[in-house]
């Protein structure tokens, strides 16, 4: 037979499983949120010049042109963490992956 106490402490475990399983619902939905409202652009070359594509938020695949950098566009690394990395592309920042640094350098280096 259960006593007041072990009843109590039942209770308690199984309200602190269902406010964890919340938070960790609330935070997913977060996740999925932040991931589907970021803008995500691609940086393709051309036999011309380059040229930044907005690409489709659920997978990498452009979509349509955002805009024709011309020949004097300048594209530099401006700095990175542990895990990504910040592009300068004509004045404006975007950060990508350190999985994709080394695709955009060399991608910057043959044009």
């Amino acid at each position: 037979m259960l006593s007041a106490a072990s009843t109590w402490l039942v209770v308690s475990l199984a309200t602190e499983a269902a406010r964890a399983d919340r938070l960790l619902w609330a935070a997913l939905v977060g996740v999925v949120a932040a991931g589907l409202t970021t803008k995500r652009y691609i940086l393709a070359a051309t036999d011309k010049q380059l040229v930044l594509l907005r690409a489709s938020p659920v997978r990498n695949v452009a979509v349509s042109i955002d805009r024709r950098l011309e020949a004097g566009a300048v594209v530099q690394r401006v700095s990175g963490t542990l895990v990504t990395v910040d592009w300068s592309i004509d004045g404006a920042v975007y950060t990508a992956t350190k999985h994709a640094d080394k695709d955009l350098a060399s991608l910057i280096a043959a044009t």
